[in-house]
């Protein structure tokens, strides 16, 4: 009993034994606090299917709990991983290639994720350019938050959509595609802009291990630079990450009821 309490993914059945040959306690707790965590059998042939059916039946058991017992535990998808009160993050590179300016960018990216509900996270990022930038754009950090969508599944593979806000603060470096073919008066040295973005990230998370998971991510950004400097750039982009990231359960599952 004190094992069933305190790990989730372990559960019992009745196999063996007619109802009324249950241990008392073991009753008790079936019937109560435990009765999600119980599973009705009968080590067929040992015991008889409709012999220990029939006795449970006349057993002191409230219908919800034995609706759980015996059909309605063995049902649910108890294996899955993701659960509220979930909290995960995680360190990568990520992959940016601007789609109009026909440029690249590499980012070191970072999160923190919690799930405030079985299927819903809130998640803050942010995105810093490493390396030399490119001829557009010498660089171009982003910070984001926003709400992910889990779809539901029944192992610990974890598919993600969401809807995401932030700012772009960028630097430009050089001549936008606009003035490729246009003369444009020099761009003025130091053309910092804060833009606003908007984002969709589509993504799984692979929980394979208690405090670990792997990840892969792609997401379209969209924004665009404004400033003094004739024309705009465009910060449309689709961006790429890989990795593995950290978790950790904040709230055990038999504390959300």
């Amino acid at each position: 009993i004190g094992v069933l309490t305190h790990k989730r993914n372990v559960y019992v059945d009745t196999s063996g034994y007619l109802a009324e040959q249950l241990p008392e306690l073991f009753v008790k707790s079936i019937r109560g606090r435990l009765q999600d965590k119980a599973l009705f059998g009968t080590d067929y042939p040992y015991v008889d299917l409709e012999k220990a059916l029939a006795s449970f039946d006349k057993a002191d058991f409230k219908q919800p709990a034995k609706d759980k017992i015996l059909f309605a535990n063995a049902q649910e998808e108890k294996t899955r991983f993701v659960h509220k009160g979930l909290f995960r993050s995680d360190a990568t590179l990520c992959f940016g290639s601007l789609l109009k300016e026909k440029t690249s960018m590499i980012y070191g990216q970072g999160n923190i994720e919690y799930y405030v509900a079985d299927n819903v996270s809130m998640r803050g990022e942010s995105f810093f350019s490493v390396g030399k930038g490119n001829l557009v754009l010498e660089y171009n950090h982003s910070i984001f938050t926003g709400a992910l969508f889990h779809f539901k599944t029944k192992n610990h593979f974890d598919p993600y959509t969401g809807l995401l806000y932030g700012i772009s603060i960028a630097k430009a470096a050089g001549i936008p595609v606009e003035c490729f073919t246009t003369p444009c008066p020099p761009l003025p040295n130091g053309s910092k802009e804060i833009s606003p973005l908007i984002s969709v990230p589509l993504g799984f998370n692979f929980y394979f291990q208690r405090f670990f998971h792997l990840f892969a991510e792609a997401r379209y950004v969209s924004g665009k630079y404004i400033s003094d400097y004739p024309g705009t750039i465009s910060l449309s982009e689709i961006r790429f990450s890989f990795g593995l990231g950290w978790n950790l359960n904040l709230k055990k599952k038999e504390e959300q009821k």
